[in-house]
């Protein structure tokens, strides 16, 4: 039995993705930049991606990457999202999702934000979205967003225009 609390549809989708309960990859690149950036707050990321480091999570039988977790493409720009003035903690970049239109971000406790990629698309501006209490949590959130279409619902901790 699995201490995860995930549903049999989303370890389903984890395990065609490589994932297992026991799944522990080097991170040392990312450790090595977050914790340069951010010290022991990046801890909560860096043990996430640990163990779902470096997957693309696909929600179905197509083909589409729902969630990645990719480390090469997380650690090519900033691995820690500028300060937020309303958080008390640095958030650390560990993914995109919505088809990697979406980056996700962790903070030193380990709840995960959204936010949409800044493009000339956003005529409204950018959320940044509290939506999961842990990085499980999120894949569960995400995966179940991607089967109902119904988006997953959070707080908006900031917005930029």
């Amino acid at each position: 039995m699995s201490t995860y609390p995930f549903s049999d549809v989303t370890v389903d989708a984890l395990t065609k993705a490589g994932w297992t309960p026991s799944r522990q990859i080097d991170i040392a690149d990312y450790h090595r930049l977050a914790t340069e950036a951010g010290g022991p707050s990046a801890l909560a990321a860096c043990a996430f991606l640990q163990q779902f480091g470096n997957l693309e999570i696909i929600d179905g039988d197509g083909d589409d990457v729902y969630v990645n977790t990719l480390l090469p493409e997380i650690t090519r720009g900033d691995i820690v999202h500028r300060d937020v003035e309303t958080l008390q903690s640095r958030l650390f970049y560990i993914g995109r999702c919505v088809y990697e239109f979406e980056w996700l971000l962790m903070d030193s406790d380990g709840a995960v934000y959204r936010h949409m990629e800044m493009t000339p698309q956003n005529f409204g501006g950018i959320n940044l979205i509290k939506f999961a209490v842990s990085g499980e949590d999120a894949i569960e959130k995400l995966l179940q967003e991607s089967r109902t279409g119904v988006d997953a619902v959070g707080e908006v901790v900031a917005h930029w225009e």
